[in-house]
């Protein structure tokens, strides 16, 4: 399906640095990604919600035979992680509909989320598991770094991760997340960057050699004394206590 597929991902309503990760997590994937719209590309990749916005940004006959598929961000964010384009479903594609019908239509399935976490309940095992790691990572590397306002940044990531394991269904757009307590502007942005399929901060943290360092390790001021060649528990000469090393 790979050779077959050329994808244009419509910049309207993307922040420009979301829409230039987005861009690199395809290209670093190999997926035919193009930088304009033309009679070639195959699945068109939006943030609009009905297929008559996009259409009438692009210019194209919504009926047309050959016209492409009209797809949401979850098409795109599944194909990341899948590395490769997966199989359109029927949720994948735009509606339809009119923007007013769309908005009726959220209204009438947005969930029930309770307002207070002391009403929410968090199964051991939930839908969001991924996000929620990767809040927590976060959260454990501002707890590491004990610094200024790192104990508040710290509190701030678990509670954001608490939000998504007890949220009702999986979350596949940050914009369900809207109004609900404890998931603030640094914690959306990193769902976003998520559901996209790639988050610099994430990735430059779990490849920090301090951070590796500090989860073999005991505490920061001991790994700040430690050699910088030691990198696991395995790594002291023969005949040499850590506290020597220190």
């Amino acid at each position: 399906m790979d050779g077959l597929v050329v994808l244009y991902l419509m910049p309207h309503k993307i922040q420009k640095k979301r829409y230039d990760d987005m861009k690199k997590a395809a290209k670093c994937r190999k997926f035919n990604i193009v930088d304009e719209f033309s009679s070639e590309v195959t699945h068109v990749v939006t943030e609009f919600e009905t297929q008559e916005q996009a259409v009438r940004h692009i210019g194209t006959e919504e009926n047309n035979e050959e016209s492409p598929e009209f797809l949401n961000i979850s098409w795109f964010t599944e194909s990341i992680k899948a590395r490769k384009p997966v199989e359109i479903l029927d949720r994948h594609r735009l509606l339809r509909n009119t923007q007013e019908e769309v908005e009726e239509n959220e209204e009438a399935s947005e969930p029930r989320f309770p307002e207070w976490a002391c009403q929410r309940s968090t199964p051991l095992k939930h839908q969001n598991d991924f996000l929620a790691t990767q809040l927590e990572i976060l959260q454990k590397y501002a707890e590491m770094k004990d610094e200024n306002n790192d104990y508040s940044r710290a509190l701030a990531f678990r509670r954001a991760s608490c939000v998504v394991k007890s949220f009702p269904v999986t979350v596949t757009n940050v914009n369900q997340l809207n109004g609900i307590n404890h998931v603030g502007p640094h914690s959306k942005r990193v769902i976003r960057e998520l559901l996209d399929g790639y988050c610099d901060e994430i990735n430059r943290i779990v490849n920090e050699e301090w951070f590796k360092k500090m989860k073999t390790w005991t505490g920061p001021q001991t790994i700040d004394t430690l050699p910088y060649s030691l990198q696991a528990l395995n790594h002291p000469k023969a005949g040499k206590s850590v506290s020597t090393l220190v």
